[in-house]
C-alpha cells in the first residue's frame, strides 16, 4: 500500500497534547451561566435528579477515598450527563438518570483516577524520566527505528498506568506538530501499543469535501487488506504475530478495527485513508 503521510495542525496536536493517549476531553456546558428565569423544564435539560448525583458522588468517595461534589451539568441527550468536579479542574464524570458513572475521570495532585461503569478501571500518573528504569527508556526509544515516517521528536512527559497488577510505561514524544506515545511494559518490556499521529490524516478545518473523499477511502479498506498491514506494523511496532487473527472494522469510529483471536490478545488498530496504521495496540483495559 502506498503510505502518504499528512500533516497535523499546531491547532489539533494542541489538543492531542492536552492529554494522554488514555486520558480524557470534556468540557461541560456551565449550568451557572443559565439564566435565573428559565423553566424547570429547561434546567433538568442540564441537570440530572438530585438523588443521581448524590449517588455518583458516593461512588467516587468510594473509589478514590475523598468526597466530591458534582458542579456544572450538561445533558447529553437527556439520558445522560456530563459534569465537572468542583476543585478538580482536569476531572469530569458522565452519569445517567439513576447515578450510574458510565465513565469519569478523576485528577488529584498524585493520581488520576478513570473509572468505567461504576468501577475503577485503572489509574495513570505523570512520573519523571529519573524514576524510570534506563531498559524501559531503551525499549521505547528503540520502537522508533522501525517506524517508516515518524520522527522522535523530544520526550515530553512519562505516565505510569496502573490496572491491577499490571503497570505500563507510557512515554509522550513530541516534534513539532506531531506527537508520538508509546506504551512499555514494566516487567515484560513488551511494547504495549503505539500511536504516531504523524500518520493521521489530517482532517483539521478540512472542507465537506476533504472529508467525504477520506470517509470514501476509508470505507472502501476490505478487513482482508487491513489485516496484512496490520500483520506487518504490529510485527514490527509490538513484536506480535497477527498469525490467525480476524478482522472486523468499527461503525464508529470509522478508522478503527479490532484484530481477535481465541486464546490471544485483542488487538486494536486506527488506520488512516491509505490504509495504514497510525495507531496499533495490545488491549488491556
Amino acid at each position: 500500500m502506498k503510505k502518504v503521510y499528512k500533516v497535523l495542525s499546531s491547532v489539533a496536536l494542541a489538543g492531542i497534547i492536552g492529554t494522554t493517549t488514555l486520558g480524557y476531553s470534556q468540557t461541560p456546558a456551565s449550568a451557572a451561566s443559565v439564566d435565573k428565569t428559565v423553566s424547570a423544564t429547561e434546567k433538568a435539560a442540564t441537570t440530572a435528579p438530585a438523588a443521581a448525583v448524590k449517588k455518583a458522588e458516593q461512588t467516587l468517595k468510594k473509589i478514590t477515598g475523598t468526597a466530591y461534589k458534582l458542579d456544572q451539568g450538561d445533558s447529553l441527550g437527556g439520558t445522560e450527563w456530563s459534569y465537572s468536579v468542583k476543585k478538580s479542574p482536569n476531572s469530569y464524570v458522565l452519569i445517567d438518570s439513576k447515578g450510574k458513572i458510565s465513565t469519569a475521570s478523576i485528577s488529584t495532585q498524585k493520581l488520576t483516577y478513570h473509572i468505567q461503569e461504576d468501577k475503577l478501571s485503572h489509574t495513570s500518573q505523570s512520573i519523571q524520566l529519573n524514576a524510570v528504569d534506563s531498559s524501559v527508556q531503551r525499549a521505547a526509544n528503540a520502537v522508533f527505528d522501525k517506524m517508516e515516517g515518524v520522527d522522535q521528536g523530544e520526550l515530553s512527559g512519562v505516565s505510569l498506568i496502573k490496572k491491577g497488577a499490571k503497570q505500563v510505561y507510557e512515554f509522550m514524544f513530541v516534534d513539532g506538530e506531531f506527537g508520538t506515545w508509546i506504551e512499555i511494559d514494566k516487567k515484560t518490556l513488551n511494547v504495549q501499543s503505539v500511536n504516531a499521529r504523524a500518520l493521521a490524516d489530517d482532517l483539521f478545518e478540512k472542507d465537506q469535501e476533504v472529508i467525504d473523499k477520506y470517509e470514501k477511502s476509508i470505507k472502501a479498506l476490505t478487513e482482508k487488506e487491513l489485516l496484512t498491514q496490520a500483520t506487518e506494523q504490529a510485527e514490527a511496532w509490538l513484536g506480535v504475530d497477527l498469525t490467525g487473527y480476524k478482522a472486523t472494522k468499527g461503525a464508529f469510529p470509522s478508522d478503527r478495527v479490532v484484530f481477535e483471536k481465541k486464546g490471544a490478545p485483542t488487538i486494536i488498530g486506527n488506520f488512516n485513508s491509505d490504509g495504514v496504521f497510525y495507531s496499533i495496540g495490545v488491549k488491556y483495559l
